[in-house]
């Protein structure tokens, strides 16, 4: 009797906290989000704002879905060296290895879409595994030249591309 009636709604606290703030604004009222980490709360808002002006800013060119959950991005992370890491983490626990242009050395971003990793910096364009999107590195092999995927030893990824002509 004492204890109030438990609510129906999941971080009920923190939505009505939320809904205060929202309901304050006297003219105009801005939300910013990262919008590959949103809030459900903000979710909410865009879902259920059919009246409201909404504007989305960035640029999803440069942003590479997760191979693993398909539903995060691989974002940039710094531990002991620079990885990138799924944006759901720790629900999402997938890294890769970060690859630098062998022409200028800048940082290569993946392009699933095109299976390449491309440099912004000089325009070069290294392939990517069709199979895991790993990096392909250049192997030989008892029949000449091939690309291997890096991942073979990590994931027993077999993907290759023949190289003979």
């Amino acid at each position: 009797m004492v204890i109030p009636q438990q609510e129906d709604f999941k971080f009920s606290e923190e939505r009505k906290l939320f809904y205060v703030a929202l309901t304050r604004a006297k003219e105009k009222l801005f939300i910013l989000s990262n919008k590959h980490t949103i809030s459900e709360f903000v979710t909410e808002v865009i879902n259920d704002s059919a009246d409201t002006e909404i504007q989305v800013f960035g640029d999803d060119s440069q942003n590479t879905h997760c191979p693993n959950c398909k539903t995060g991005f691989l974002i940039e992370r710094n531990g002991k060296n620079l990885f990138y890491g799924c944006s759901n983490y720790p629900l999402c626990e997938h890294t890769e290895e970060v690859k630098y242009c062998n022409q200028c050395g800048e940082l290569l971003r993946k392009n699933i879409k095109n299976n390449t990793a491309d440099c912004n910096e000089c325009g070069n364009s290294e392939s990517i595994c069709n199979k895991c999107n790993g990096y392909m590195v250049k192997r030989k092999g008892k029949y000449g030249s091939f690309m291997g995927c890096a991942n073979y030893a990590k994931t027993d990824c077999d993907f290759t591309i023949n190289l003979r002509f």
